[in-house]
């Protein structure tokens, strides 16, 4: 029960800073323009969104690789998604907030069924954010 309770203590604690950290800023990131091994820096915007699109160069020896990384927010400023691409390669996802917040609610959720004590999980569902409380409770199987 213990060990739960430390589960369940980090995965509440990975849960709101995740949700109430905005990530890299665009404005951190101009920063890095400045620095020569960077060739350029776009800024789009679509209804929805804000990418931001970096191209920086690293070298091996002779060798030049291009890599472009790609980061999406949403229109209240949250990073949402880092993308990189190397050379002429698709991009590749590495990181996105979505799928982490998924993980970390999956995992509340399968440690607060596992205690299948009504009070105790309600009273950790009420340290929640109401958003994610929504996410949270359709996937908890509690026994009466």
């Amino acid at each position: 029960m213990i060990k739960s309770n430390k589960r369940i203590q980090g995965l509440l604690n990975k849960i709101s800073d995740l949700h109430l950290t905005f990530g890299v800023q665009p404005n951190e990131l101009v920063e890095a323009a400045f620095n020569e091994n960077y060739g350029s820096f776009e800024i789009r915007k679509n209804a929805t969104c804000l990418f931001l699109l970096m191209t920086f160069y690293e070298y091996d020896g002779n060798d030049k690789s291009i890599i472009k990384m790609r980061y999406s927010y949403s229109l209240d400023k949250r990073l949402i998604k880092v993308e990189q691409k190397v050379d002429n390669s698709q991009y590749k996802k590495q990181w996105d907030r979505i799928e982490c917040m998924d993980n970390f609610i999956k995992e509340l959720a399968s440690e607060l069924s596992a205690l299948n004590e009504r009070s105790a999980v309600e009273g950790i569902l009420n340290r929640l954010p109401n958003d994610l409380l929504g996410r949270v409770m359709p996937m908890l199987t509690i026994v009466a």
